[in-house]
């Protein structure tokens, strides 16, 4: 069944929610220039009540080692999504963490991106390029070009994200069938706000397009 992780949340009720859907993951965002972004403070209370099934993922954007140190300690996180320019170097460097790698489709030279990806990371997660964001744009990925990222890397090591809405994932997973989906903006009200109607709709539809 296919994983559900909701990313840039901000606010306790969206947690609540969160754990009674059953999702597997749920992000923090720690890039300060993100609507949705948190501090190392503000998560540490937020993650309180997520329970030890449920991943708790720091996103980061090119950001230093002490301040991911910091929130690796302080929040307990399970995973380290990193969305940025980080050389694979630096993200092998934190020892015994997992690691997602985000790789924005459409930019060009993705089959270089998701190799030096597939090296770094357990999970690699397919967002949309885009000239001047690191992600949360709501921008879809075309179909076209996540069908040539799917030839490229094992599917069930592949989180999809990318303009991602309770209307659209049904139709993603049924079609390529990735181990996991990512949504932020698509079941919001507002940035950081998530709409609880969406994220129930988000999540129902996704794991009844799995079965």
């Amino acid at each position: 069944m296919v994983k559900v992780k909701f990313c840039g949340i901000t606010r306790r009720e969206d947690i609540d929610q969160a754990i009674a859907l059953g999702a597997d993951a749920i992000g923090f965002n720690f890039f300060a220039g993100s609507p949705r972004a948190v501090t190392v403070i503000e998560a540490v209370d937020l993650a309180q009540a997520i329970p030890p099934s449920i991943w708790k993922v720091g996103v980061f954007v090119n950001q230093t080692r002490a301040e991911i140190k910091d929130a690796i300690a302080k929040v307990k996180l399970d995973f380290l999504q990193f969305h940025g320019d980080e050389e694979p170097e630096f993200c092998r460097s934190f020892d015994q963490m997992r690691i997602i790698r985000a790789v924005r489709l459409g930019g060009g030279n993705e089959a270089s991106q998701l190799q030096q990806a597939m090296q770094v990371a357990e999970y690699i997660l397919f967002d949309r390029h885009h000239r001047t964001q690191f992600g949360g744009t709501g921008e879809a990925v075309g179909d076209d070009l996540l069908g040539e990222a799917f030839g490229m890397v094992p599917k069930e090591r592949v989180i999809l994200a990318g303009g991602l809405t309770p209307e659209n994932v049904a139709e993603k997973v049924r079609r390529f069938c990735p181990f996991g989906v990512d949504v932020a903006s698509g079941v919001e009200e507002a940035p950081g706000r998530k709409s609880a109607q969406r994220m129930a709709a988000f999540m129902q539809n996704a794991r009844e397009a799995s079965v």
